[in-house]
């Protein structure tokens, strides 16, 4: 994906949720099919699965009130609904395949980067801006990477392939600043629950940054021992994660000291994302492999398989649902409480 240091176009692919066993067509391109829920074994049944085109689903993302899903497959972004994984609006544009998608806190705009950042209207489906175009077929090496929206909204943090983080004032839609320090590709942002820092990952230097808002200087950074792909926050702040390689490192949110390692993935990470009110990371890797990974003294590592390979990564905001991308236009979702150990249901 254009995040993780390349230039790879987005494909379709397929979703997964669960209660049948019939797949019924609900639009162009795109499936569903619902199975029983599973009870937290290894290879636990799905909620849901759902399937928007043929090619890969690099992009996912839940509305803040967990009510829709987006997805996005090559030039297409398609949204279900949550209490009955029926297809909603489809968001489409002049864009070339996105590579990372980000909902408003309010659940009025969407915002999505490949050669621009682009934005739409999640009620009406319109494409309300693209500002800043930067790739081009003669030039295809050229994208945005990654965003993220500040917990207020006001702010959308965009990293690009040339190390370059710049902030959009979202009201205005002009740039409020620039955060300048990775050399080569941004692999993630994260904005911290209080919106006063923010956490950067770089796909090409192998650094997490952390950055202070309001002097737009880095107060913290960390070389890995590879690319680091994704990073995120713990929902109480305490903790910011980042995955690299085969690994996802914990940080304490305060010190920035390293709180806990967590490897053993067949390949490297693609994505991972914190389950808001836990300290538990969900990470995926192109060989099939999806993991719970809890930073807790001797905790167990609750871990399955898919069918194919895993590109990206969405929790819904309550907790309770984890979407996963596939390959072949494919989204599998799960109940978290259903794949955690019975000595882990509370948390």
């Amino acid at each position: 994906m254009p995040g993780a240091g390349g230039s790879r176009r987005l494909s379709r692919r397929t979703v997964l949720i669960g209660a049948g066993a019939a797949v019924t067509a609900v639009g162009v391109g795109v499936s569903i099919a619902v199975a029983a829920s599973g009870s937290g074994s290894s290879s636990p049944r799905g909620l849901a699965e759902l399937t928007i085109g043929v090619n890969d689903v690099d992009a996912i993302g839940f509305s803040p009130d967990g009510a829709y899903l987006y997805a996005a497959s090559d030039m297409q972004i398609q949204q279900w609904h949550t209490s009955n994984w029926q297809t909603g609006i489809q968001l489409n544009g002049d864009q070339v395949g996105l590579g990372a998608l980000a909902v408003h806190p309010r659940g009025t705009l969407l915002a999505g980067v490949s050669d621009a950042v682009y934005v739409w209207n999640t009620q009406t489906g319109e494409l309300l801006r693209s500002l800043d175009r930067m790739g081009s077929a003669v030039d295809p090496l050229e994208y945005y990477t990654c965003l993220q929206f500040n917990p207020d909204g006001s702010l959308l943090a965009v990293g690009d392939q040339q190390g370059l983080i710049k902030l959009w004032n979202t009201t205005t839609w002009t740039a409020e600043g620039e955060l300048k320090g990775h050399s080569g590709s941004v692999g993630g942002v994260a904005f911290s629950p209080d919106g006063t820092t923010l956490v950067s990952g770089g796909a090409n230097d192998d650094s997490v940054r952390v950055w202070k808002l309001s002097s737009r200087e880095a107060i913290a950074n960390a070389v890995q021992s590879g690319a680091v792909r994704a990073v995120s926050y713990s929902s109480d702040g305490r903790l910011y994660a980042a995955a690299y390689l085969d690994t996802v490192k914990f940080f304490d949110g305060t010190t920035h000291a390293t709180a806990a390692t967590i490897g053993g993935f067949a390949l490297s990470i693609t994505a991972a994302s914190f389950v808001p009110g836990t300290h538990l990371v969900a990470a995926v890797d192109p060989n099939e492999d999806v993991r719970l990974c809890d930073p807790a003294p001797g905790a167990k590592q609750q871990s399955w398989s898919t069918d194919n390979g895993n590109d990206s990564v969405a929790v819904s905001p309550d907790g309770t649902m984890l979407a996963v991308g596939a390959d072949g236009g494919g989204i599998h979702v799960w109940s978290i409480a259903a794949m955690k150990p019975a000595k882990d249901a509370r948390n």
